[in-house]
């Protein structure tokens, strides 16, 4: 019995049933969940030791990205962005940049500036860029001309140009801009507005008609197609307006060809749909397809054009008569002309003389070499 007692009770133990030797084993349990809470506790307190390092690292980066980025724009206009839009090679407008004003000395390229440092117009003609038109232009407000013929542009005339308010040159012509002419009604200041040469589409928006000041609109050499504007004729100030190899079909606006016939105007509406005028030819072309383009200035140009060669030649004749020192001076110059000849005669006079005392001498020997052939006689 006493065996059987003591093999239950070892297997009492052995199940861990209670007994003296259950408590070494669950001591043993509870040193490996201390040794492991520890082990949490270290890895958890060398975090913390690296984790300062790395946020300081981390605040560095953010510093440096904060205060290392792009400048902001100067002027309320970003200047790299739209040179980025210009010229995408950057070899033409690598100058514009927002780290300064652009009327800084020296001057962004293409920019005109006033006295009080604002930019009032771009100038870029004949430059070779090959980008399309920013839509940031609308950021110069105080813009009054831009000028940029005779490019490789492309794309379409941004919505947002007509924004620009104080705006009265727009010279786009000569490049390769698409699309439909935008609405340019709240550009009340627009004087000349040249398109010509690109390969603008659909027809002439009527809102054009809203540009009370416009005195040139050049549209040639599109793909225009319908008719004009029938309220064209409102234009009272226009004088110089080409429509001429396009699409366009008639009938005329009213009114039209009594302003193409007044006097100084400057229209062509030639090489359109045959119906474009009806059966009589086109009124009031003093144009052809093949002239050039006035610059852009040409408001300006055209009528000072006429008087300055008028006031320069009545000038040249009244300067020659009104010259009479030129005549004055010949006559001085005949005074010290003719000692030169009096000088030589009295230098002439004193050589005779001298050689006259001197020639007796000298004379007998000729006299006596004119004797020698009656020598023979003497003989």
């Amino acid at each position: 019995m006493a065996a059987i007692s003591r093999s239950s009770s070892n297997r009492g133990i052995s199940s861990g049933g209670g007994g003296g030797c259950a408590t070494p084993r669950r001591q043993q349990q509870q040193r490996w969940s201390h040794d492991r809470s520890t082990r949490e506790l270290e890895h958890r307190r060398r975090l913390g030791q690296t984790a300062p390092p790395m946020l300081l690292l981390r605040l560095v980066c953010f510093v440096c990205l904060t205060f290392l980025r792009a400048p902001a724009p100067v002027h309320g206009a970003d200047w790299e962005s739209m040179a980025r839009e210009l010229d995408p090679p950057g070899t033409i407008l690598w100058s514009w940049t927002n780290s300064r004003s652009p009327c800084d000395a020296p001057p962004f390229l293409g920019m005109v500036c006033d006295a009080a440092g604002k930019v009032v117009a771009l100038s870029l003609p004949d430059m070779g860029l090959s980008g399309q038109l920013p839509g940031e232009m609308a950021q110069m407000s105080d813009v009054t001309s831009i000028e940029v013929p005779r490019n490789y542009l492309q794309g379409d005339i941004p919505n947002t140009i007509n924004n620009l308010g104080n705006l009265q040159v727009a010279d786009l012509a000569g490049n390769g801009i698409s699309g439909q002419i935008p609405d340019l009604s709240p550009m009340r200041s627009l004087r000349v507005l040249l398109l010509d040469g690109n390969q603008l589409q659909d027809a002439l928006p009527y809102t054009v008609t809203a540009l009370s000041r416009l005195e040139q609109l050049g549209l040639s050499g599109n793909n225009l197609a319908g008719p004009l504007p029938s309220t064209l004729s409102a234009l009272s100030r226009l004088t110089w307006l080409r429509v001429d190899s396009n699409f366009l079909v008639g009938p005329l606006p009213p009114g039209l060809a009594a302003m193409a016939g007044a006097p100084g105007a400057m229209f062509n509406l030639t090489n359109n749909e045959p119906n474009l005028c009806g059966d009589a030819p086109c009124p009031g072309v003093s144009l052809t397809p093949t002239d050039a383009l006035p610059p852009p200035p040409s408001p300006a140009s055209i009528p000072p054009a006429s008087p300055p060669p008028v006031s320069p030649s009545p000038p040249p004749p009244q300067s020659p008569p009104s010259s009479p020192p030129p005549p004055s001076a010949p006559p001085s110059q005949p005074p010290p002309s003719s000692p030169p000849p009096s000088s030589p005669s009295p230098p002439s006079l004193p050589p005779p003389s001298l050689p006259l005392p001197l020639t007796p001498p000298s004379s007998p020997s000729p006299s006596l070499s004119s004797p020698p052939p009656p020598d023979p006689s003497s003989t």
